[in-house]
């Protein structure tokens, strides 16, 4: 899974998070943290194919990618300060 780090500065929050929800993207920030979001931006490589998503695993492949996201934006909250 490919995350990507959205900054957005205070004076441009407002319009950064109005496009992104304009795109339909889901969003994940870090407790705390105002200044950059994560989105997915794809994924799979042929060391590691995407996987087939279906009635029978969607839930479970949802999940799977908002803790990646979520752990991405933990990750780039701790090695990133404010």
């Amino acid at each position: 899974m490919n995350c990507q780090i959205i900054p957005t500065p205070p004076d441009r929050k407002d319009e950064i998070m109005a496009e992104l929800n304009k795109r339909q993207e889901y969003v994940v920030y870090a407790d705390g943290r105002t200044d950059f979001y994560v989105i997915q931006t794809g994924g799979g490589t042929p060391e590691n194919p995407t996987i087939e998503i279906n009635d029978d695993n969607w839930e479970e492949v949802n999940k799977a990618l908002c803790d990646c996201m979520q752990a991405a934006a933990d990750f780039w909250a701790a090695h990133h300060p404010k």
